[in-house]
């Protein structure tokens, strides 16, 4: 009779959480069950996968790299931890060790704006740099079918699917990016379409700051004041 009571009233809800987040996340098994039948059928499935992954809230993987925030992702293209993560740590420290240097000789040597300038450059170029390591650099997903007006596109047989004419697979990311430069270790991730004006704004901005901590912050600056 208990039985028969809760088929009536249906199922629990750790049954419903369990059977969404299957749904949502986990779909490994029909991936062992679309091998068998062929890669048509695998590239459909995962294809099928990334649509459900990037309405869910769990990170994914996308080859090496890892949308650590799809609802994030979706919406602005931030969220992408690449695979050399420890690239952009290690920028970050370096960078921030050499602005203390001229920070603290800015306030001992030269004056209180410098030592302003010199904060708020330091910011700046630190918050250009997580831009870079953290954004989409264009990882093309969901081509398994040739887009209309595509005939400059070409098969990627390591992603099985579709790469626009500036695309190109990066073997470190696993992934195929449009507009792909090069990857760069020291921000972590590939160079693309998405994120290449963000890295070039980084470059100018640190070399800028290194010239003028260099010739005001180290030699003018302190023979005038």
């Amino acid at each position: 009779q208990q039985q028969q009571q809760q088929q009536q009233d249906g199922p629990t809800l750790d049954e419903l959480l369990l059977v969404l987040g299957m749904d949502c996340c986990d779909d490994d098994d029909d991936d062992d069950n679309d091998e068998e039948t062929g890669g048509s059928g695998l590239r459909q499935r995962r294809k099928k996968k990334q649509q459900q992954q990037q309405k869910c809230c769990r990170p994914y993987k996308v080859g090496n790299s890892i949308i650590a925030c799809p609802m994030i992702h979706q919406q602005t293209g931030f969220g992408v931890i690449g695979v050399h993560w420890f690239g952009p740590i290690f920028t970050m420290l370096l960078f921030l060790l050499a602005s203390h240097h001229f920070i603290v000789k800015a306030s001992k040597d030269v004056g209180p704006i410098t030592c302003w300038i010199c904060i708020l450059w330091s910011i700046f170029t630190c918050g250009t740099l997580i831009l870079v390591s953290f954004s989409d650099p264009g990882i093309v997903m969901n081509t398994v079918k040739l887009p209309a007006n595509a005939s400059r596109w070409r098969w990627c047989d390591f992603c099985q699917q579709y790469q626009p004419p500036t695309g190109a697979h990066c073997p470190d990311c696993n992934v195929c990016v449009e507009g792909y430069d090069h990857h760069c270790v020291w921000m972590g991730t590939c160079i693309g379409k998405q994120n290449f004006k963000a890295f070039s704004i980084f470059n100018i901005s640190w070399l800028l700051y290194l010239i003028y901590c260099i010739l005001w912050v180290t030699i003018v600056g302190p023979a005038v004041t």
